[in-house]
């Protein structure tokens, strides 16, 4: 048979056209059928007509399950992205917005192996110019960029991995470089400058939260008779918009402005009422709304008590306990939800307040400020548990992943 001779589709019959020649190890494949293969399969070549018909066969089969899948919770920010049902124990990798036109395999929790993680870093060499010339720093200068690649590793007839990047672009840090190994496979954030460091973070926190969830599902955690009850959640939480506290500094009174972050970690007790909200997504917004509500009156609060914002760290406790409290009389009721545990970050000023600080003590002082990018907060040799991670410290940052002492 010659090159330009005609060639017809084993699967379909289709006669096949000059460039659209799919080969197989013992026939041939129109590219229309090859499309219907699984994304993830790439033994394409090496795979007869008859094994070719049978993935056929799983594929058209799983689009009942892709119909049916009714996600709870996603990790991912970019175009890819992980997606979970816990109610049927079910996940999918899938790219694009038509979940169930597009056919993504559905894949039960017991089929996960584990999840490898891997930061990319590049880094770009800053130059300045002399004399009409670029010349290097001494010594040289970096702008830093980076990638966050996820590897699932999963137990499937026709794949056994899936591969995509958490974000959706880049995350550019300026000349901050933030990349740090961690320990157990998990990814570790270093104390660095602000720009880009919270895009940083909740990817770093988004990677390991998926790390330890298929680890779980690896060595059959939560797995029994009947409907499973969904794991619980982390909540990363933060002021939707900077704060006005009023308080007198070098005697005068001026307003800053204050955000402030943290988790909250939550137990979805009764699935049926959470899911009146809507889907989980929507749910665990309105939480956070709430916790920002509350969090808000405390810190006004604060400012009327003319407490300084240096201090506001030390209430943190405070602030979880009493939203706690409130929160443990009317989500079970309202939501069908526990929370579990909250705690808060950090609080820090906004750009615009640290500015006008920095000014007055300028003026006031003669000199130049001390920048203030989050208050101190008095060092803590006692053992803490992390929040995020779970991992035991001494010192104020998690060891683990590089979150704050709250």
């Amino acid at each position: 048979m010659g090159f330009f001779d005609k060639k017809y589709c084993d699967i379909c019959g289709d006669k096949i056209g000059l460039l659209g020649n799919r080969k197989l190890e013992d026939g041939n494949l129109c590219k229309n059928c090859a499309k219907k293969l699984s994304p993830w399969f790439d033994e394409r070549r090496h795979s007869t007509v008859a094994q070719i018909r049978q993935q056929l066969e799983y594929r058209e089969g799983n689009r009942a399950k892709a119909a049916a899948f009714r996600t709870s919770r996603t990790f991912g920010r970019g175009s890819t992205k992980l997606y979970v049902d816990d109610n049927a124990r079910k996940f999918a990798v899938h790219k694009g917005g038509d979940f169930a036109a597009d056919n993504p395999d559905i894949l039960d929790f017991s089929q996960a192996v584990g999840c490898d993680l891997d930061i990319k870093e590049y880094r770009r060499e800053l130059k300045r110019t002399v004399d009409g010339r670029s010349v290097s720093y001494n010594p040289p200068r970096y702008e830093y960029s980076y990638d966050f690649r996820v590897a699932v590793h999963v137990s499937h007839p026709y794949f056994n991995s899936m591969d995509f990047d958490l974000n959706g672009s880049s995350v550019h840090t300026g000349e901050v470089c933030m990349a740090v190994a961690g320990n157990n496979g998990a990814w570790r954030v270093s104390s660095a400058g602000r720009r880009g460091e919270d895009e940083y973070r909740e990817l770093v926190q988004m990677g390991n939260e998926l790390k330890a969830m298929m680890d779980r599902w690896k060595n059959g955690g939560g797995q029994g008779s009947g409907a499973a009850m969904p794991e619980p959640e982390l909540l990363r939480f933060g002021s939707q918009n900077p704060v006005p506290y009023k308080q007198s500094v070098m005697g005068s009174n001026m307003v800053l402005l204050i955000r402030y972050f943290g988790t909250a970690e939550i137990d979805i007790k009764d699935p049926a009422i959470a899911q009146r909200c809507g889907s989980f997504e929507e749910l665990k917004k309105n939480l956070k709304k709430e916790i920002c509500m509350l969090t808000d009156n405390m810190i006004q609060k604060c400012a009327m008590e003319n407490l300084s914002f240096n201090r506001l760290p030390s209430r943190g406790r405070d602030f979880a306990e009493e939203i706690m409290m409130h929160a443990g009389s009317s989500w079970m009721t309202n939501y069908g939800v526990q929370l579990k545990m909250l705690s808060f970050s950090g609080f820090t000023l906004a750009d615009e307040s640290r500015e006008a600080y920095d000014r007055m003590m300028k003026s006031q002082l003669g000199q130049a400020a001390v920048p203030v990018s989050q208050p101190n907060t008095p060092e803590v040799s006692a053992s803490w548990q992390c929040p995020f991670c779970r991992a035991q410290n001494a010192g104020k940052f998690c060891t683990n992943c590089g979150a704050k002492q709250p």
